[in-house]
């Protein structure tokens, strides 16, 4: 996603972090529901980078689940 935004950017058409995090946020499936609900319950927003690493982990985290016979 962080290249496409930058394609965006090179082409004239820059995508702020926000509008980015929310197109990627509104495009999880109901996998993420819990990721998407704890998102919502923070105080403080989350920057691009964290959401990347939170999707990340989020990720590993299911795949060793599921890996594990869960």
């Amino acid at each position: 996603m962080r290249g496409l935004a930058d394609e965006l950017a090179t082409a004239g058409k820059p995508i702020q972090d926000d509008e980015l995090m929310s197109y990627i946020i509104h495009g999880l499936d109901q996998d993420y529901q819990t990721l998407v609900s704890a998102l919502d319950a923070r105080v403080t927003p989350v920057t691009l980078d964290e959401l990347f690493a939170m999707l990340s982990n989020f990720d590993q985290r299911m795949a060793q689940y599921h890996g594990s016979g869960g």
